[in-house]
């Protein structure tokens, strides 16, 4: 799939609101299906910035804003590219994992669009972030509030800290153990830059499944990937765009 790259152009007149932050990013290309475009436009972003420290009129740029934690959440831009990339296996039902789910702004974006039957399972290493994400995700989404509706996903070792009725957050790293012995997913979102694909993450993608991931060292070259695993398990890669995120980081790392 071949993305314009129009996004990193300043917009004449900034978005007063969500429904605007779409239509450019479907005319930049960015959005290409009305269930990209729907899932965006019922979550809307001003629930996941911080406020106090920007106008509410910085939700609606197209750039990385600073989040109610004091983090930053990706450039509206990236959340597009990334459910497009996916949407074909955020069907009414899947099960999805959201790798540093960070904002929380694309956990609950999926949950849209899986719905009711699905089920997204967002982690992050971050506490504070995870806590704050919740609480973006209630106020964004209340249809989304209530009494899981299928089973949860219980991650071992891993702290709940917010769930809904296709939803639940946990604060914990993903490459520690907690995966083990957890059914598969046919959807993987990985919010940060990994070295290389680690298996703890390709043992969870189901057959059939996909995985997004950037893929690259910290501070040098990443680009964004495709990882399609067949049903006989086997692996097919594909390289998307040039990227920069955080880097994902095991355990045993200090930058835990």
């Amino acid at each position: 799939m071949h993305f314009v790259r129009r996004w990193a152009s300043c917009f004449a007149h900034s978005p007063a609101r969500m429904e605007d932050l779409v239509q450019h990013l479907r005319r930049s290309g960015c959005i290409r299906s009305e269930q990209v475009a729907a899932a965006m436009r019922a979550v809307d972003r001003k629930f996941f910035i911080n406020t106090q420290r920007v106008p509410l009129s910085a939700a609606y740029q197209d750039s990385p804003q600073q989040n109610a934690a004091g983090q930053t959440i990706s450039a509206p831009h990236m959340h597009a590219i990334c459910l497009e990339l996916l949407k074909d296996h955020l069907a009414p039902g899947s099960r999805v994992l959201d790798v540093g789910s960070g904002s929380g702004y694309l956990t609950a974006a999926m949950a849209i669009m899986v719905g009711e039957s699905g089920r997204i399972t967002g982690i992050d290493k971050v506490r504070d972030l995870v806590v704050a994400s919740v609480l973006s995700i209630e106020n964004a989404c209340p249809q989304l509030s209530g009494k899981p509706a299928q089973k949860q996903t219980l991650l071992a070792g891993a702290e709940l800290l917010g769930c809904g009725i296709n939803w639940d957050i946990y604060a914990g790293n993903v490459l520690s153990d907690i995966l083990n012995g957890v059914e598969q997913f046919s959807a993987i979102h990985v919010g940060a830059a990994a070295n290389l694909l680690h298996e703890k993450l390709l043992a969870a993608l189901a057959p059939g499944g996909r995985m997004v991931v950037p893929l690259g060292e910290d501070g040098g070259e990443q680009h964004l990937c495709v990882v399609d695993k067949d049903v006989h398990g086997n692996l097919q890669q594909r390289t998307v765009m040039e990227v920069r995120y955080v880097p994902l980081t095991s355990p045993e790392s200090h930058a835990d």
